[in-house]
């Protein structure tokens, strides 16, 4: 298995494969393209599956990018969010529901 930010992964292979041509690459395009299905790509894009070496081969070679190179943007990518993710948030402005307890009229 791949030691990677699976997020990060598929935030650089979505935004490859829209800027891969002259126009937006589909997913069914880059599926025919790979020979890797749909949904497979799909779940790589959105992060919830790690891809195969091979899946990941297959695709970074037909958006015409390097491994090493993948691999060195998702470092960075990953990086990049954990810095996000430490900072603190300010309360949001929107006023919250209230909850009130139930009524136990009949």
């Amino acid at each position: 298995m791949l030691d990677i930010d699976l997020r990060a992964l598929g935030l650089l292979l979505r935004e490859a494969r829209e800027a891969f041509g002259v126009g937006t690459l589909t997913v069914r395009e880059l599926s025919m393209m790979t020979g890797v299905k749909e949904s497979v790509i799909t779940s790589y894009e959105s992060g919830v599956r790690q891809p195969s070496l091979r899946n990941l081969w297959r695709i970074v070679t037909a958006l015409g990018m390097d491994l090493n190179e993948l691999r060195r943007q998702t470092l960075v990518h990953s990086a990049d969010s954990d810095e996000l993710d430490d900072e603190p948030t300010e309360k949001s402005s929107k006023p919250q529901p209230q909850r009130h307890a139930k009524s136990s009229c009949p």
